[in-house]
């Protein structure tokens, strides 16, 4: 190939596309590929801002700009659409969350000979990249990292650790896997750890389910101004800020409704909000996600049945049978 190809979009993976369907690993909208494979940045294309980028998996598209990834976004959202053979009418546009606000991650630690490495891992490997320095989580997840990184060098096995992370009402949810923890100079030292912390809860996995150790206040999450129970491993949306703008286009959407049904409900992130003169249907498989529905004081829940499909739930929803939600 003696002359080059513009980029024309960001792949699924995020490589760069060109017309012809070569793909560019770190190339941008608006870049130039040679026949040798050199990359001429285009006006889409920025410096990423992480040192770890992009060995890291957490990141793959720190080399685009916004207005690239606003594009991205939509494109997968839209082509997705048609793929299903679902006609795309309007769509909103795309709303980027800022840095440093992601409020839930699960990051991987190994214990070493050295002390212990703790991060994400390196895409398609698993490989931990120790992380320094993070662009997208919380400041207040982050400064849990150094912290976490001594915890596992002490007491961290030959096998990897995962460590998840949520930020809820009262603080940080912190649930451990693979650390034994056995005896009780070690159990002394995981309260003092989410004590020195300040953790709102800390929780062991020995391979049976989350076992909490530590929660001086039952841990909540605010739902449309509703504090509610927060599972261990409960779906939250990544970004409160995020969260915020996904439920004002839902309010703004269904204004004037007076029955809704909210499928794959989850927690009730949208059923609560949406609550107030409608009636909404909560529907939920997931016991631990249903019940905090069910136990809402003033609401009533209803949760789906593997053998009851979508389609019969909208059907009492709107015969108004039944009701999930309603103040």
């Amino acid at each position: 190939m003696s002359t080059g190809e513009t980029i024309e979009r960001i792949a699924a993976r995020g490589d760069g596309v060109t017309a012809s369907g070569r793909h560019v690993a770190r190339a941008a909208p608006g870049d130039t590929v040679a026949g040798d494979g050199t990359l001429t940045p285009g006006p889409h294309h920025v410096a990423p801002p992480c040192r770890h980028f992009p060995t890291c998996g957490g990141c793959q598209l720190q080399h685009a700009d916004e207005t690239a990834l606003r594009q991205f976004v939509t494109d997968r959202v839209v082509h997705a659409a048609e793929g299903q053979g679902v006609p795309v009418g309007e769509v909103l546009p795309t709303h980027l969350s800022p840095p440093n606000s992601r409020r839930r991650a699960t990051l991987h630690a190994l214990r070493t000979a050295k002390g212990a490495v703790l991060g994400f891992r390196e895409g398609g490997s698993h490989r931990i990249v120790d992380m320094r320095e993070c662009h997208i989580l919380r400041p207040e997840l982050f400064a849990l990292a150094a912290p976490l990184r001594a915890l596992v060098a002490e007491y961290g096995t030959r096998t990897p650790v995962d460590i998840e992370l949520a930020l809820g009402d009262q603080g940080i949810d912190c649930t451990l896997k693979g650390i034994e923890a056995e005896g009780l100079a070690a159990t002394e030292a995981m309260l003092e750890f989410a004590r020195d912390n300040n953790l709102a809860r800390l929780s062991l996995d020995r391979g049976f389910g989350p076992e909490t150790v530590w929660e001086p206040q039952p841990l909540t999450i605010t739902l449309g101004n509703i504090p509610v129970p927060f599972p261990h491993s409960s779906f939250l949306q990544p970004t409160a800020d995020g969260e915020s703008v996904l439920v004002g286009d839902a309010q703004r959407y269904l204004a004037g409704a007076s029955t809704v049904a909210d499928l794959f409900s989850g927690l009730g992130t949208f059923a609560f909000a949406l609550a107030g003169p409608r009636k909404v249907l909560a529907v939920e498989a997931a016991r631990d996600a249903h019940m905090v529905c069910f136990r809402q004081e003033g609401l009533e829940a209803v949760a789906s049945r593997k053998r009851r499909s979508w389609k019969w739930m909208i059907f009492w929803a709107f015969q108004g049978r039944r009701r999930a939600v309603r103040p």
